[in-house]
């Protein structure tokens, strides 16, 4: 509608007004909300009417538009889910009729600039519809126009982490604005959940049950967990022995004391536990214990895994029966069977005559 309403008419004084008598002329004024330099405009007067003799006049007034619409800069904040482009939005509180200009700066939180933020940072002026590449330098928001848009796009890695934020500030350094600059935050959520896992083992006795207890992602954060050593078949301090050790990079071993805790570092995705078994002399069976693994600390999608150790036997036994000689009037022939090597569980055998040069009935 513009910044002021066109005004005209006549003013008149009338006869036997004296000197400094004053008429005023109204002229409406428009209370937009766009930012504007402060503006002029004129009132002009002509066509005086009078029987006087006139002398000489001042026939034009200014007026001074002051500006009541200083715009304000925000930086929105955005929430994405990794992988995807993180989209803030700069905005003035007002439409200017100058353009503002501004220095976008990234900074890392606990997200980080170039890890867990990847190219091309781009910027659009048109509400999305096209984009151009922003590398360095300023950006400028156009007269009139309120907005900028501003993309990050975020990395979409296999590490298991917390959500992670970092902050967009815009600078102004050329334009009129109340404030001089404004931050918004980006949060890139994660999409990776990780779970610990035990796997199963085996080892002749005498030999080492080393088990793995593992992460299916890594995780940007220590994942601590309780190991726990249980009877199946097998007894533990039994057929086990000790030390009892656990290694993060199965060179350096570091012995175990029951109860206490293990931790899986940030960015490493297993843990190698070995337990030493018994090297007997019994002939038993194979036997199993299980190793249970239960998190305490960390962001693993599930709270434990057990895996079963197998202990195999390397112990034999065996029987013999000898050979009797007797007088048929001995009345009977007495056998023994002897039992080599040592029993966990009782031996059965059967026996039974047959016959060779004797024969029964009759010998």
């Amino acid at each position: 509608p513009g910044d002021y309403s066109t005004t005209s008419g006549t003013l008149t004084f009338a006869g036997g007004s004296v000197s400094g008598t004053v008429l005023t002329i109204t002229v409406p004024i428009t209370n937009d909300n766009i930012y504007e330099p402060t503006e002029t405009f004129y009132v002009n007067l002509s066509n005086i009417q009078t029987t006087a003799t006139l002398g000489t006049s001042d026939l034009q007034g200014v007026g001074t538009i002051l500006d009541n619409d200083k715009p304000a800069l925000a930086v929105g904040d955005d929430t994405k889910v990794e992988g995807n482009a993180l989209v803030f939005e700069i905005t003035l509180s007002n439409a200017s009729t100058e353009a503002v200009t501004f220095t976008p700066s990234l900074t890392s939180g606990t997200a980080t600039i170039g890890g867990d933020t990847t190219t091309p940072t781009e910027y659009s002026t048109d509400g999305g519809m096209s984009w151009v590449t922003w590398t360095s330098g300023d950006l400028t928001i156009p007269a009139t126009v309120t907005s900028v848009l501003f993309r990050v796009p975020s990395v979409n890695d296999n590490i298991a982490e917390l959500s992670e934020q970092f902050s967009l500030t815009a600078t102004v350094t050329s334009g009129n604005t109340s404030n001089v600059s404004d931050s918004g935050t980006g949060t890139i959520t994660d999409n990776d959940q990780t779970s610990i896992a035990v796997n199963d083992v085996s080892a002749t006795e005498g030999g080492t049950l080393t088990f793995t207890v593992s992460l299916s992602n890594p995780s940007s954060t220590d994942v601590v967990f309780t190991p726990t050593l249980s009877d199946v078949t097998a007894i533990v301090g039994t057929d086990t022995g000790t030390p009892v050790e656990y290694s993060v990079d199965g060179t350096n071993w570091v012995t175990w004391t029951p109860g206490s805790p293990v931790t899986i570092p940030a960015g490493d995705q297993d843990v190698l536990f070995r337990v030493p078994t018994t090297n007997d002399n019994l002939a038993e069976p194979t036997e199993t214990l299980t190793l249970t693994a239960l998190v305490t600390s960390g962001n693993t999608a599930n709270g434990s895994d057990a895996g079963t150790g197998t202990i195999l036997d390397n112990d034999v036994v065996s029987v013999s029966i000898n050979d009797v000689t007797v007088n048929e009037g001995d009345g009977t022939a007495t056998f023994s069977v002897t039992l080599s090597g040592w029993l966990q569980d009782a031996l059965s055998v059967d026996y039974l005559t047959a016959n060779n040069t004797a024969l029964t009935p009759g010998d």
